[in-house]
Formats: C-alpha cells, sequence, structure tokens
C-alpha cells in the first residue's frame, strides 16, 4: 500500500506557494499505561537481499531542503537512541556505520559535530573506541585531517577544556603486552614533499 499526501498543484506562476499536506504515523497516547511501539521494516529473506529502508528529506532547487530529525522523547529516565549496523552470518565483516555531510557545489561541505549536551551537574563523557578481538587484531582509530590541493591541509587541534579550580589534562598512552614489547608513541611533524 501506498500512504502519500495531498499534492498542490498551482498553474499560475503570479499566486503565493503552498506546501503540501504532511503525513504523521503516531501511536496512541497514553495516561498510564505504555504508549505503542512504531516499527518500519523490510521483510526477511531466505536466500537473497531483503530490502532497504529509506527515510529521506525532499529536495528542493531553489529553497532549503528538509531537515532529518532522530530524537528519542524526554522523560523521568530519558530515551536512547540507538544506530546499529548488521552483525555477518558467513564469516565476513559486519555492517559499516558511514556518517558523511554532505557536499558543497560551490561552497565548503558540511559539518560533523558529535558532542554531548551541556548540564548544570556534570556533561556526559564521549567515548570513542573499537571492540575487542579474540584472535586477530583488535581495530585501529585513525583521526585524519583532508588534504589540498591548492591550500592548507587540515589542522587537527586536541585541547583540554577550561576549568575554573582545575583545567582538563591531556593523556596519551601506548598499550600494554602480555608477551611482547609494549606499544610506542610516536610524535612526528610533516615532511616536506
Amino acid at each position: 500500500d501506498i500512504l502519500t499526501s495531498g499534492a498542490v498543484i498551482n498553474d499560475d506562476p503570479t499566486s503565493l506557494a503552498m506546501a503540501s499536506g504532511g503525513i504523521s504515523v503516531e501511536s496512541s497516547s497514553s495516561n498510564r499505561g505504555s504508549t505503542g511501539t512504531i516499527m518500519i521494516n523490510s521483510g526477511s529473506s531466505v536466500e537473497g537481499i531483503t530490502g532497504s529502508v529509506v527515510i529521506a528529506s525532499g529536495d528542493t532547487s531553489d529553497g532549503t531542503s528538509g531537515d532529518l530529525l532522530l530524537s528519542s522523547g524526554s522523560g523521568a529516565l530519558a530515551g536512547d537512541v540507538t544506530v546499529t549496523a548488521g552483525n555477518s552470518q558467513s564469516g565476513e565483516s559486519g555492517g559499516h556505520i558511514i556518517l558523511l555531510s554532505g557536499a558543497g557545489s560551490t561552497g565548503v561541505s558540511g559539518t560533523v559535530d558529535v558532542s554531548t549536551a551541556d548540564s548544570n551537574s556534570g556533561s556526559g563523557t564521549l567515548h570513542l573506541s573499537t571492540g575487542s578481538s579474540l584472535k586477530g587484531d583488535a581495530g585501529a582509530i585513525s583521526v585524519l585531517g583532508g588534504m589540498s590541493l591548492s591550500g592548507q591541509g587540515s589542522s587537527i587541534d586536541i585541547s583540554a577544556g577550561y576549568g575554573t579550580g582545575l583545567g582538563g589534562d591531556i593523556r596519551m598512552i601506548a598499550g600494554d603486552s602480555v608477551d611482547g614489547s609494549g606499544g610506542d608513541l610516536m610524535l612526528s611533524s610533516g615532511d616536506r614533499k
């Protein structure tokens, strides 16, 4: 089944533009019990490829395209937002999670901001880590600045926070080893190519 909003057909170019109708999908409210769950998923497949789920805002040629907002509800205990890629059942790698800003045809590309919210009693922690491995090598963490063909390459700034009592620390620690030597800590400046 296809659910569409009402379209606006306007043949008069001098008249005011109007917006098409919206689509709202929600479960019913509840005063005491739990509200219903909304599930959007494609069907399963035994041997083929399952369908994708695409949630996107519309394009525009002259105006501003719509935003895509993904948020959990507020409450005594706030809800979580979990984004998880699929597991692999055949020994291949698991699914990837890709966060990519939009490109600019004539301007700069979009910014990707990852931060915790401000708080009066202590802000949250931002963890960046790879998973552990029982047999193979654990994954690496790469923080790379972009290159430029005509200007300056990207800078990478690492700074601790300001505090009225004590400023934050910066700790760089190489990994320990059970059988071999511990990890190295290397800092080097760039070469002239």
